[in-house]
Parts: C-alpha cells; sequence; structure tokens
C-alpha cells in the first residue's frame, strides 16, 4: 500500500510538471550485494541492499532572479519481503535560489555532514563512515531549515537550523566551509570545516581534505566528538586512497576513533557511467560490539 501510494504521488508530480513546463527528472540507485559475515569466527550470509533510492527532483522559475526547486526522495530496500521497512524517506525538501543563494526546508544532510565530500569510498556499504553508530555526525535531519551561499571563487558556505521537534530536545545548528569541487573535476582539491551545535545530543567539528595525483585520489578527515549529556570527548580520523587502472579501481580505507577502528579494501569495475560491479572486505573491531568482518560481491546501477 505504502509503495503504491508512493508511486501515485511521483506520477501526480510528472503530470503537474508536464501542466506547468517545469523541469523535472525521476532517477533512481539500485545497489544491491551477496555479503558473508563474520561475528566471532560464527558466518553467515545475507542479499543486502546498500541503501538503493528513487525518487524525482525538479526545478521551476518563479522570475528571471528566482527559482524553486524540490526532491522528493525515498529509499528502497531491494533485499527485504515487502512491508513497513520496505520503503522509507530520504531526502525530501522544497526551496527558493537565486544569485544570493539558495534557502530550502524540510529534510536534508546537514552541513557537516556534506563536509566529508567524496572521501568515504565506502559510503552506505559496511564499511562507510558511520563505523557502527560510532562515529558520529552523519545526520539528515528533518524539521530543518538550510542555507547555502553561492560560490565565492572556489569557496562556498552552508548553515543548517534544526528545530526543537526535528531534534527532540534544544534547537541545534550546523555550519560549514567548503572549499573546490568533491568530485575533483574542476579542481585538484577539495577541503571543508564544518561543526556541529547540539545536533542529536553531540557536539562536533571535522575537517576534511582530499587531493589527486594523476589517477590517485587520496582523502583525510579529523574529527572531534563531544556528548553533550556526559562530556564524553573523542577524537579520531580517516585515511583513503583510490587508484584508478581503465575501468578498475582499487580501494582502501583506515578508519579509527580513540580504540575503535575499521578498514576496507575493495575493488570497483566500471562498465560506464552508470553501472559497475564491486566486490569489498571490512572489518570492525569495536569496544562497543562483537568484532566483525564482513565479504561482498555486488552491482550498483544508476538510472
Amino acid at each position: 500500500m505504502k509503495s503504491a501510494l508512493i508511486f501515485l504521488v511521483l506520477s501526480l508530480f510528472s503530470f503537474s510538471a508536464l501542466a506547468d513546463n517545469a523541469d523535472i527528472s525521476f532517477y533512481g540507485l539500485a545497489f544491491i550485494g551477496f555479503e558473508s559475515t563474520n561475528i566471532d569466527n560464527n558466518n553467515e550470509t545475507d542479499v543486502k541492499s546498500y541503501n538503493s533510492r528513487f525518487g524525482a527532483k525538479g526545478a521551476s522559475k518563479l522570475d528571471e532572479n528566482i527559482e524553486v526547486f524540490y526532491t522528493l526522495e525515498f529509499g528502497v530496500d531491494l533485499s527485504d519481503e515487502s512491508g513497513e521497512k520496505n520503503v522509507k524517506s530520504r531526502s525530501q525538501f522544497v526551496g527558493l535560489r537565486g544569485a544570493w543563494g539558495a534557502v530550502l526546508m524540510g529534510r536534508y544532510d546537514t552541513a557537516l555532514k556534506l563536509a566529508q565530500g567524496k572521501i568515504d569510498l565506502f559510503n552506505h556499504q559496511s564499511g562507510d563512515i558511520k563505523m557502527g553508530g560510532a562515529w558520529k555526525g552523519e545526520n539528515r535531519m528533518s524539521d530543518s531549515v538550510s542555507y547555502q551561499s553561492p560560490k565565492f571563487g572556489h569557496v562556498k558556505l552552508a548553515v543548517t537550523y534544526v528545530s526543537e521537534e526535528g531534534s527532540g530536545g534544544d534547537a541545534g545548528t550546523s555550519v560549514a566551509l567548503y572549499y573546490g569541487d568533491k568530485n575533483l573535476a574542476k579542481t585538484a582539491v577539495y577541503a571543508a570545516i564544518g561543526h556541529d551545535t547540539d545536533i542529536k545530543g553531540y557536539d562536533t567539528t571535522r575537517a576534511s581534505v582530499q587531493f589527486k595525483v594523476a589517477k590517485l585520489k587520496l582523502g583525510l578527515i579529523y574529527q572531534n566528538q563531544e556528548n553533550t549529556a556526559t562530556g564524553d570527548d573523542f577524537d579520531g580520523g580517516i585515511v583513503s586512497a583510490s587508484y584508478k587502472i581503465n575501468k578498475v579501481t582499487l580501494k582502501s580505507q583506515f578508519q579509527e576513533l580513540e580504540d575503535d577502528n575499521a578498514f576496507s579494501v575493495g575493488l570497483d569495475y566500471k562498465f560506464n557511467s552508470k553501472t559497475k560491479i564491486f566486490t569489498f572486505y571490512t572489518e570492525h573491531n569495536l569496544d562497543s560490539t562483537t568484532d566483525k568482518d564482513w565479504l561482498s560481491f555486488g552491482i550498483q546501477h544508476k538510472f
């Protein structure tokens, strides 16, 4: 029933767009793998959906100087049985933008989360930046208002305000300053610094840098996170590296937070701009949980 309702909503969006001559596009990501998990020397296998999604986005000119833009995105679990957990909300917002920048309201990534750029090479997979929940700051917040400035050269500012309703307590803020292109297509270096104040119970500071030399990309993140209730304070970092050989990309990543650490290696084979197959191995050594490692083979297709 939920899937049918979402399909109806997206259909209405498309008909409305055609009627208003608005720019709208539908998109999605099918991202799935066959995964073997080892927990305390016990192995189990699973077919896992790595944050597959679909959605609609678009924009419409209101006058010569301003336009309205929007995104309506849903996550879908390709491996789960049909049910309430199969479809969930992701980024969903509407905003206005012009020469002065952009303001948007709804559910969106915080300024600090966006500061990671593309340094996390195993995003949404078992080795992603969250590190089993130990690494804070990866927040997509509802009931939020975000401002993104225009670029001044290669520099851009972003601010997120999260209301009391969205934070579940006191209102929170997230601010970040970015330099360069996170895809490293327009600049050879990407850098960012961000800070969260009282976002999901943490004050977090993050500094990121990524650069490329020929076909090699190197990324670094330093992070400090403090629990606002207990005062517990932790420092950590990430080092990632990728190297491209024709259609193959070799990847590795090491992450540490006090006594917790994670290590991942992987390989992507890219058929074209939309489709790739991949494999990765990840291991977690966390104080709060039993040591785990994962081995996965899968496919990713964008549409």
